[in-house]
Formats: C-alpha cells, structure tokens, sequence
C-alpha cells in the first residue's frame, strides 16, 4: 500500500465516484488505514474532498484516501493490488517448516 505520496487516480474511477454520490446510491468501501488494517464503511458519498496534497472520499464520519479504496459496491479500486499482496502475505511464510517441507528443528 501507498503510504506516502499520494497517487492520483485514474478518471474513470473518479467519475465512477462522482456519479454514484450525485445518484445518492449507498456504498460499501473495502480500504487501508495507515496501519495497513483492512477496513469497510459503508452509506452515502457525502463528499469528496482535497486535504494536504491527497483527495478523500467522505462517508458519514469517515475520509477514506481514495489512492487507499481496494473496491467500492465490488468494484476494483486503486489498491486492489495492494490488497492481493496483502491477502497472500502468509502464503510466503513457512508457517515452521523448512523450504524442502521439512519441519524445522527448535532446538
């Protein structure tokens, strides 16, 4: 995940934001906190706003940075890569078994 710079992102994702808070139609967003936590929120776009060089997407109390969003209502998101990263983070560990299959020795 993205935590520094801000990354724009692409037009037909802004537009998609854009015309599903003028239609009023609910959402459900999948994102990242900074923490790299997986979080959802879910309700009416109520704004979208610019704040310290980076773009936020506004649902009730929350500002989700929209370089973060992973989907929205099952729509792919700019950091849906990031998320299949995350999701097989685990998939490279070894969970205590050597590269072979072999379980280590804990001496």
């Amino acid at each position: 995940m993205n935590k520094g710079k801000y990354l724009p992102v692409p037009c037909d994702f802004y537009d998609l934001l854009t015309d599903t808070a003028s239609l009023r139609q609910p959402v459900k967003v999948n994102y990242f906190v900074d923490d790299e936590a997986l979080m959802d929120a879910q309700g009416l776009i109520g704004d979208i706003e610019n704040k310290e060089g980076a773009e936020y997407l506004v649902i009730g109390e929350v500002s989700i940075r929209l370089d973060h969003i992973v989907t929205i209502n099952g729509k792919v998101g700019p950091a849906y890569g990031d998320y299949e990263a995350f999701s097989d983070a685990c998939m490279s560990c070894n969970l205590g078994y050597d590269h072979q299959g072999n379980p280590k020795d804990w001496k």
